[in-house]
């Protein structure tokens, strides 16, 4: 057995010898940003290793790769790389923590427009819970009013066995794989109920009922169903219609008389919170044609109006989310949010306004729609080297294209040059033409979808009246910057509504209205879904989308 000091905190843990640290990390609750499953393939669980008595921890392969020499020689290591070999004291860096990740709460507070009728005598509550792959948010109702009374919302515990629903699913198809997603994202809704009743100072026993919404591998690993029809094509789910349950036989530690209501799901990896989102936005009783967007490493894309609705998810990847960039992260403290370039340089705004440790997925937008602008960067996504910035750039922007192992790189922030507070984890962050292409798959994967059902319906944007941004991703968005790369259609800037966490929104609909639950029903029975993976014209609306053609 080895000693484990663990900074911040100083918990101290004793740990079997060889142990892989990333999963000591796991099973003793501490959040480490982490994309890949503990491949050591996305770089981002750093942390510090210190030996006592004043050893080296062993350098990998992966270590090499993703990390720098002089965070090498500062005792830096991946923690999925490393294995317990000697008593170490293990500092886990901001950039590395995701306990303080931004994340969208209460959102819509808009009551019911069909509450439940009282029951005499008794006072009935009940909670509307997302299931999202890296947040879960549960809303506490008085179902007679509609109002809420708390939320409280926390990190997937699922993420251990990877940020994406591509790795839940990789998880699912191992031994006992299943049964540990369903363990984990139980752990995660007991901790969440519990909070938000203590918040509200209502009792568990006095819950009526459960509403879980989320996408269709959530839904499928709360409900104990099989994932491995999602893995290959056509991705048919083993489950589609709403069920009714007890809360209790879906393992969560509620009394027997709590009932689940688990939200239907359209089709493939359309699921639950995209019924919720359309139900929230009342497409299906709109004459006029209305868009959802929620953009994230599967988006999901819904067209539609009372004359029928279609939808599909697009495979973005997790650039979004700040994997598979090499300076990138999640929405946490220290992440950069948005970017601007002015006459003298580059404005960054960082979440807690402290020291840039990365960047985030709206960041990265802001930050490739100002090079694109400024000329630097192509309509092909090319980022120009040193020697070809154009003569009218500015000098500090010439002094920031460099190269960069080989390659040209745009400096986004310089600790010896850029104004900040200054702490010892302060680095260069770099945007690489990597770091470009990756951008350029993820938004090309979103504008096919919503151009092929465009095309599904015979429509145009001009017949599209508004587009809305669901998701708390779509909440920080810049609409214009997001025009401007081609991620979001060419619409007048007034036509692009941001409507946050609406599949919370819409979950508590179905929480309180029996109308709208219903409504939530005949949604997902209705809708058209468009497999994308098996859609011939996709893969060349695809490649159209990858150049940066967007509003200027």
């Amino acid at each position: 057995m080895h000693t484990l000091t663990i900074i911040p905190g100083q918990l101290v843990i004793q740990v079997p010898a060889r142990a892989r640290l990333h999963e000591v990390l796991d099973q003793h609750g501490i959040a480490v940003t982490a994309y890949c499953d503990g491949m050591g393939t996305c770089g981002k669980c750093v942390v510090r290793v210190t030996c006592a008595g004043g050893g080296v921890a062993p350098v990998s392969d992966a270590d090499r790769q993703h990390l720098h020499e002089d965070e090498l020689a500062r005792g830096l290591r991946l923690a999925c790389q490393w294995r317990v070999v000697c008593d170490a004291t293990i500092e886990i860096p901001a950039r590395s923590r995701m306990e303080h990740m931004q994340v969208q709460g209460k959102g819509d507070q808009q009551g019911p427009r069909t509450p439940r009728p009282a029951v005499a005598g008794i006072r009935q509550y009940g909670m509307a819970i997302d299931l999202g792959s890296t947040t879960v948010v549960g809303s506490l109702l008085d179902l007679e009013s509609g109002q809420v009374l708390a939320v409280a919302s926390g990190l997937n515990q699922q993420r251990r066995f990877g940020a994406d629903v591509i790795s839940r699913i990789n998880h699912a198809l191992q031994a006992d794989g299943l049964a540990e997603l369903h363990v984990a994202l139980v752990a995660t809704l007991d901790d969440i109920v519990a909070r938000a009743c203590a918040e509200a100072q209502v009792r568990v026993d006095q819950l009526h009922e459960l509403v879980l919404t989320g996408n269709t591998v959530m839904l499928h690993s709360m409900q104990r169903a099989p994932l491995d029809t999602l893995a290959v094509l056509p991705f048919t789910p083993v489950i589609s219609a709403a069920h009714r349950t007890s809360a209790a036989a879906l393992g969560l530690a509620c009394p027997a008389h709590v009932m689940a209501y688990t939200f239907p799901i359209i089709g493939g990896f359309v699921g639950g919170d995209t019924v919720s989102c359309m139900l929230a936005t009342d497409m299906d009783e709109r004459d006029d044609c209305h868009m959802i967007i929620d953009i994230g490493t599967n988006g999901e894309v819904a067209l539609g109006s009372r004359a029928g609705w279609v939808t599909a998810s697009a495979p973005a990847g997790p650039a979004f989310e700040g994997a598979r960039i090499s300076c990138g992260m999640p929405g946490a403290p220290g992440a950069i949010e948005h970017v601007a370039f002015t006459a003298a340089g580059v404005t960054l705004d960082v979440i807690d306004e402290t020291t840039p440790l990365g960047v985030c997925g709206t960041g990265l937008i802001d930050a490739v729609a100002a090079l694109l602008d400024a000329g630097v960067v192509d309509e092909t996504g090319r980022l120009v080297a040193p020697e070809e910035v154009p003569d009218a750039a500015p000098a500090w922007l010439r002094a920031r294209i460099v190269e960069r192992n080989g390659a040209p790189a745009f400096v986004l922030f310089d600790p010896q040059t850029d104004a900040y507070e200054h702490t010892a984890e302060a680095r260069p962050l770099y945007l690489t033409q990597r770091d470009i292409r990756e951008l350029q798959l993820a938004k090309a994967a979103i504008a096919a979808a919503c151009e092929l059902l465009l095309r599904t319906r015979g429509l145009t944007w001009d017949d599209v009246t508004f587009v809305y941004l669901a998701g708390a991703f779509g909440n920080y968005l810049r609409p214009a910057t997001a025009q401007r790369i081609g991620l979001l259609p060419p619409l007048p800037l007034a036509r692009i509504a941001f409507i946050g966490n609406a599949a919370s929104a819409g979950a508590r609909r179905a929480l309180v209205s029996g109308d709208d639950r219903r409504r939530a029903e005949r949604i997902a029975r209705e809708a058209a879904h468009i497999e994308l993976a098996a859609d011939t014209a996709f893969q060349q609306c695809y490649a159209d989308h990858l150049l940066f053609v967007g509003r200027t």
